[in-house]
């Protein structure tokens, strides 16, 4: 009797004793001759056995019930805890996200990460750790919420994620690995877990996501980077404690490597899965990813009007349109103080200037306005739409191909100098 069938069978009738055979093999898309050899098996060896319940109108009706040598089996594979890594910044997702982390942006109503964090306590996972970074102060409520821990990872900015999972490693047991802003429509986790796995979901068409290579029976045998037509990493993954042993090695022996930097945790995935017992969780239409605000439209409609962030508020209100309206969102990663990114608005790329944190000490924005204002007419300057003496907020038009005057550069020079 393999574990992940009885488990499977248990985890169903903990909640719903009066299962049938036939209701079992349903829900655990198990065949009913396997379902009812897992019985069998189980109630001769002790773990499972036959019981008499009662209906509300005291109709008796058989059942099955878990046994204490049962529940004690099923003990060795309880999930331990949950690691959310919600580090990052989440460029893609500019504007929003210079106000707000990802993790914490809102749909339907209710930010990601406790829509995942509801979803794990309601199957009695309570020790959450959650692996912060950016804007780190905004997760603090979360504490005293749900009760989880926070723990910072000093070197977000320069690092990818797998630096966020090295600064958790100790808690890798038995555990769930999620990142902070997916959205899980139907809770996919449990109480127990007999098996390691992964969530998938289905893509048609290119993408440049990570694609996975399966057996006949969901086992992963190989992950690569893009592809066509194919099962996709998606989602969160559990480790047992015995993978996480494993992987928690590889862990810090990636992150002391030279060159590491840039990788994400699941380059170790895909550098061993050969030696990795891993299985695709199938979660297509269930498990959603959100690249930017124009997916995130399409999945939420109030985005189309409302975002609640100050910055689409702001430029939507200066072309006097809806958010719907400012499309095609691109951070601009240049500047030393600003943050800055494009946006288009019917047909024309425009830039908009964010100033950064400190550069009113460094800048006057008042008299920048002004300075403005007195040399609009002499066209030796971008092309300013719009520029806010108090917020410092600037937008101009998008110039292609346009970079800085190299002073060392006489061509450049005269170029400038006839402007």
């Amino acid at each position: 009797m393999k574990s992940e069938h009885f488990i499977s069978i248990c985890r169903y009738l903990i909640n719903k004793p009066a299962a049938s055979q036939r209701e079992l093999a349903s829900a655990t898309k198990l065949s009913l001759g396997l379902v009812n050899a897992i019985l069998k098996e189980s109630i001769t060896e002790g773990l499972i056995e036959k019981t008499q319940l009662t209906h509300g109108d005291d109709t008796p009706v058989s059942g099955f019930s878990v046994t204490t040598a049962g529940q004690s089996k099923l003990d060795e594979f309880k999930v331990k805890n949950a690691i959310i890594l919600a580090a990052g910044f989440g460029s893609r997702f500019v504007p929003l996200t210079y106000e707000t982390p990802k993790g914490l942006l809102e749909v339907y109503g209710q930010p990601m990460i406790e829509r995942q964090i509801e979803q794990l306590i309601e199957k009695g996972i309570t020790e959450i750790i959650i692996v912060v970074g950016y804007k780190k102060e905004s997760f603090d409520y979360l504490i005293d919420k749900y009760g989880v821990k926070l723990i910072y990872n000093p070197e977000y900015t320069v690092k990818n994620n797998l630096s966020s999972l090295h600064s958790a490693a100790e808690w890798l047991d038995n555990s769930y690995i999620l990142m902070s802003d997916f959205w899980i429509e139907d809770n996919i986790f449990n109480t127990y877990e007999p098996a390691n796995w992964y969530s998938c979901i289905y893509n048609e068409g290119n993408t440049g996501e990570w694609c996975v290579g399966v057996s006949a029976f969901d086992k992963i045998e190989s992950i690569s980077v893009g592809g066509s037509d194919s099962w996709i990493l998606i989602g969160p993954a559990y480790f047992t404690s015995a993978f996480s042993a494993v992987l928690k090695k590889y862990i810090i022996e990636y992150f002391n490597r030279p060159g590491t930097d840039d990788y994400y945790w699941e380059q170790i995935l895909i550098n061993h899965i050969k030696s990795f017992p891993l299985y695709m969780n199938r979660q297509t239409g269930n498990v959603h990813e959100f690249e930017n605000l124009e997916e995130l439209r399409l999945f939420d409609h109030s985005y189309n009007t409302a975002s609640n962030n100050v910055i689409m508020k702001s430029i939507a209100d200066i072309f006097k349109v809806t958010e719907d309206k400012i499309e095609n969102i691109k951070p601009i990663k240049v500047g030393m103080t600003n943050h800055s990114f494009i946006f288009n608005h019917g047909g024309t790329d425009y830039i908009m200037r964010i100033p950064g944190e400190g550069t009113d000490m460094m800048i006057d924005r008042d008299n920048e306005y002004h300075v403005y204002q007195v040399i609009s007419d002499l066209k030796i300057s971008d092309d300013v739409l719009y520029i806010d003496p108090k917020t410092g907020y600037k937008i101009t038009k998008f110039l292609e191909n346009a970079r800085v005057c190299d002073p060392l550069c006489l061509s450049d020079v005269e170029v400038c100098m006839k402007s």
